[in-house]
């Protein structure tokens, strides 16, 4: 049999549930990635004629994300706007994920596209920079989805 002595400890947790109800309205974040070329060969960078990125971004929050991103150059000067001009929309719309009648999310909302930067747009994002992304996040009324867990 053992025993207990004032050094000795006990743990536990608890796991308490409460139905919730959440609705974002203009919930807005900002991220840096930087565009490192340092492994691509940029030798014959001024013959390029287009670049195409392609982005798949995956949603598993259950809320839709619209991305917009602008790129800047090593210096820090504003180049453009991902989606560039011309692109069919100013912003990309990711969908939520697909909830289950569980209340789990079972797959995530995908929005997969390819952006095509021509001329001197394509020539500075090879050189390398950052793109400053901004997601804002958006719920529907409430009452119209299913509760997720």
């Amino acid at each position: 049999m053992g025993s207990v002595s004032k050094d000795d400890s006990l743990a536990g947790s608890v796991e308490i549930r409460i139905p919730l109800d959440v609705g974002i309205e203009g919930g807005n974040f900002k991220d840096t990635v930087n565009i490192d070329p340092s492994d691509m060969d940029t030798t014959n960078i001024d013959n390029m004629n287009y670049v195409e990125l392609t982005l798949e971004i995956k949603n598993a929050i259950p809320v839709s994300i619209v991305f917009t991103g602008k790129f800047f150059d090593l210096s820090g000067n504003y180049l453009f706007n991902l989606p560039p001009e011309g692109s069919s929309s100013d912003s990309l719309i990711i969908p939520p994920p697909t909830v289950g009648n569980d209340g789990f999310v079972s797959s995530p909302g995908v929005n997969k596209q390819t952006i095509k930067l021509t001329g001197a747009e394509a020539k500075s994002f090879l050189k390398g920079g950052k793109i400053i992304m901004q997601l804002g996040l958006f719920t529907p009324p409430a009452g119209n989805v299913k509760p997720v867990k």
